[in-house]
């Protein structure tokens, strides 16, 4: 599963001369709240569900600022907010309560889940031609190696200062190991972390240029890269990358239309959103997660159904049960395999078998809309 969140970027880049396929908008305020006994927690629109690799019953979730959970959804507590309601969270595998947040020029670390926030821009560009942090992926097995990419906002440079850092000291300081790439999706081999796969956004420039987009790989741990565009149309935008928990040849990208696949470590990529049962191929694609126990797939199509396949993609049925038809996320633990989908209109639902029947543990407001969700993958020793 991914590492956003996940990921994710909550809110994707908007720049004046990068033209990306819109992902889902997140309104500005709700006047409403989730409201049920002993259940409230913001005003604002839901935007991400995060959930603890160790403690399923931990979780947080972005409402206007950061609110944390300890028993599953029940009740919630708020977080201190170091940015903007708009910040992108993060949160570490390896170290519970370590959560980076992100927003157009800085990046902040919490140590203890999400109580106090420090800058960590040692390495970082600073405030200068709008930097943007669009994506953190954390190493599988070593707890302080961290990634991070950076892109450019300033429309008249649309690539200028653009690349990837990474820390060896859990974000103490950064180091630049590649540039000139708008990357927006990070995602680390669990097989092999010297595997690195990375989506990119496409832009359109001044004068009618157009550059970026598709799929690179990096076999060194991000020395180099390796363009690979085989069966991806030209300047797509790939928003998320799961690799293969157990081979690294394979994995999966989502666009805003298509799930794709590759076995051939990125070659060659083949489209298979439309092997699924009656969906419709104007329908945005929202969310894409793999068991790390075994190769099923659990996909959400906006306004359709949930699809599930348990021969790597091969065929597919629709289980979608008592959801609504509003699923914007989902999410897969990584030890008990519990699913998880969040509703935009009526919270967050969970199942125990393979989502033939499903839970609601959290009502939302009728305005609320929740966006995403993630649970991170930790590499074995």
């Amino acid at each position: 599963m991914r590492i956003h969140r996940r990921r994710f970027i909550a809110s994707i880049i908007a720049l004046p001369f990068i033209g990306t396929a819109s992902r889902q908008q997140i309104p500005s305020a709700s006047a409403a709240a989730i409201n049920h006994p002993d259940r409230t927690v913001s005003g604002w629109p839901f935007s991400d569900l995060f959930i603890s690799p160790t403690n399923p019953q931990i979780m947080y979730t972005q409402a206007g600022s950061l609110y944390r959970s300890q028993d599953g959804g029940t009740t919630w507590e708020p977080r201190t907010d170091p940015i903007t309601p708009y910040a992108s969270y993060y949160f570490d595998p390896h170290v519970p309560d370590r959560i980076f947040a992100s927003e157009s020029l800085t990046l902040h670390r919490s140590t203890d889940g999400g109580q106090t926030w420090e800058k960590v821009m040692n390495g970082l560009p600073e405030e200068k031609f709008y930097p943007l942090f669009c994506a953190i992926s954390f190493h599988p097995s070593q707890p302080n190696t961290i990634y991070a990419s950076s892109m450019n906002d300033d429309h008249m440079f649309p690539i200028r200062i653009t690349g990837i850092y990474r820390s060896t000291d859990g974000g103490d300081s950064w180091e630049k190991i590649a540039e000139k790439m708008l990357i927006i999706e990070l995602s680390i081999a669990p097989s092999d972390p010297q595997i690195i796969y990375a989506g990119q956004t496409y832009y359109a420039g001044p004068g009618g240029s157009r550059g970026g987009g598709g799929i690179i790989r990096s076999s060194n741990g991000g020395s180099t890269w390796k363009q690979l565009n085989t069966g991806l149309p030209d300047f797509t935008t790939v928003y998320q990358i799961i690799v293969h928990p157990k081979t690294d040849a394979t994995a999966y990208a989502r666009t805003e239309h298509e799930i794709l696949r590759t076995t051939n470590e990125g070659e060659n990529w083949e489209k298979l959103t439309h092997r699924l049962p009656g969906h419709l191929a104007e329908n945005q694609i929202t969310a894409l997660e793999i068991d790390p126990k075994d190769p099923r797939i659990f996909m959400s199509s906006d306004g359709v159904a949930i699809y599930r396949t348990v021969d790597t993609g091969k065929t597919w049925k629709k289980t979608q049960g008592s959801l609504p038809s509003d699923i914007a996320a989902l999410a897969i633990h990584p030890t008990t395999s519990a699913i998880y989908a969040v509703s935009q209109e009526f919270g967050i639902f969970t199942s125990a078998d393979t989502g033939t029947t499903w839970q609601r543990i959290t009502i939302a407001a009728e305005e609320a809309e929740f966006h995403h969700a993630y649970i991170p993958i930790v590499a074995k020793p």
